[in-house]
């Protein structure tokens, strides 16, 4: 499922959106001719900062990892880029053969309520939510708070095994989720057990 297919689901306008997982911003020619605005990207690899600055310049960039509490962590690096994750991996190693990790560097991880305050961001002009974070998009979830009742979309990274030891599967996303009035409505797996699924709150 591609982020270009969900249009038909927005049964709410769309303000701006939290991205968390931004890699190289590649979603910000989506976001602009949808008139998502403003847009905040965040990410824990730091060598991604300066691109994702260079290619949103109008937008909030921050570098950090996002949890459910404030702490330090192994961030670990994959060689192509896009499997980064604090977690080890499990059954990626299965299926993505010849992705491994190459580095580990130490990251700060802050609750999204913090990296709020402390970058000033009004959230009533967010309502759309991405998070691509390799097995962590349950911590990351947990890091909003009561911040989730004023999203209306949740787009994320699941999966149906533990491709990362210890991530969390598409049911325990589905079960958080509903504590805040989202139900999953699209899902679109591959064949090596993980995909995105799109919720929308109820």
């Amino acid at each position: 499922m591609l982020i270009t297919d969900l249009k038909e689901h927005f049964n709410v306008p769309l303000k701006g959106a939290i991205h968390i997982g931004a890699h190289h911003g590649q979603e910000k020619g989506w976001y602009n001719e949808n008139g998502i605005n403003p847009i905040v990207w965040i990410d824990a690899n730091p060598s991604y900062e300066d691109v994702l600055k260079s290619r949103c310049p109008e937008d909030i960039v921050i570098i950090s990892g996002v949890g459910s509490e404030h702490k330090h962590d192994s961030f670990k690096i994959a060689n192509n880029g896009e499997s980064s994750s604090f977690l080890k991996l499990g059954t990626h190693e299965q299926q993505h053969p010849h992705v491994v990790y190459v580095e580990e560097i130490d990251v700060e991880i802050k609750p999204m309520t913090q990296l709020i305050e402390e970058n000033n961001i009004d959230v009533t002009q967010y309502n759309f939510l991405n998070v691509d974070v390799q097995g962590y998009e349950l911590e990351v979830l947990k890091g909003f708070g009561d911040l989730l009742h004023g999203i209306d979309y949740v787009y994320a990274e699941v999966n149906t095994n533990y491709l990362y030891e210890g991530c969390a599967l598409v049911g325990d996303l589905d079960e958080y989720l509903s504590n805040y009035g989202f139900t999953r409505v699209l899902t679109s797996m591959t064949v090596h057990e993980w995909g995105d699924a799109l919720y929308i709150k109820k």
